[in-house]
């Protein structure tokens, strides 16, 4: 197993090649006034928005972690060395 993550096409161009690319993508991170616990794992389930665009939560599993919510599909191509897309 190697968890090259991004990296993973550059370090094995011959087995990977193009299959796995890194793209920048926005994520959204919320989170909830101090003691407030609606958006936890026990109360929220992660949830999935697929009509116009897919969409997705994760909720937080502790009081004040924030909530996860990417937008998919994922943007341009981006270069995680560089920075550049």
């Amino acid at each position: 197993m190697f968890a090259c993550g991004p990296w993973l096409g550059k370090l094995f161009p011959e087995v990977v090649g193009n299959r796995i690319r890194a793209t920048k993508q926005d994520v959204f991170f919320f989170g909830t006034p101090a003691g407030d616990d609606r958006f936890t794992e026990s109360k929220l389930p992660v949830w999935a928005d697929h009509r116009d665009r897919f969409i997705y939560g994760i909720p937080g599993k502790m009081k004040g972690e924030a909530s996860k919510s990417p937008m998919i599909p994922a943007g341009l191509e981006y270069d995680p060395t560089s920075g550049k897309e």
